[in-house]
């Protein structure tokens, strides 16, 4: 479940940088970076299990420094 909650935060602001705090917040309800490496697994994990988009490209892109974005033309 945590997954889908990922999926759709990510999906809800499609082409939109998403920070790891916000990330954070919304799915987990983390007020703290404490745990910042529980979304880098789950995004891990996540990609596994949605491979590549229609045009081959990741659909989950790491923004380096910054955080996450859903790119629906990947």
């Amino acid at each position: 479940t945590t997954e889908f909650r990922l999926l759709q935060c990510l999906m809800a602001r499609a082409g939109a940088v998403l920070p790891r705090t916000e990330i954070l917040r919304i799915v987990w309800g983390y007020d703290t970076t404490a745990e910042a490496d529980v979304v880098r697994v789950t995004v891990y994990r996540l990609r596994r299990k949605l491979g590549t988009g229609p045009n081959g490209g990741e659909l989950v892109r790491t923004v380096p420094g910054v955080g996450f974005l859903f790119d629906p033309d990947a």
